[in-house]
């Protein structure tokens, strides 16, 4: 039997779609916080390579803070479907 990769984000998209609904744009905030401002800091910028990591992260930050409406988009349009197939609605 194969086995399947792991792959983190994935992963963590999947937990977030299980979840309640105010738990997604939490952890869009705290990624954007950590990645925006605390992780640059702790990086050393002695080496060229984490200095361009450390100007790069607060750009990345930005889609992890949308990424909060896409995983809710994506409960609606999975509920919704189920609903026009079986009739009935299941929120958390």
């Amino acid at each position: 039997m194969a086995r399947r990769k792991d792959n983190l984000l994935k992963d963590i998209m999947d937990l977030l779609m299980v979840l309640p609904w105010w738990c997604s744009p939490i952890a869009s905030i705290i990624a954007y916080v950590g990645l925006g401002s605390i992780l640059p800091t702790l990086l050393p910028v002695e080496n060229p390579l984490f200095l361009g990591i450390s100007r790069g992260l607060p750009h990345l930050a930005v889609f992890f803070a949308l990424g909060a409406p896409d995983t809710n988009a994506i409960r609606f349009l999975q509920y919704s479907t189920q609903e026009t197939v079986t009739g009935c609605t299941k929120w958390h």
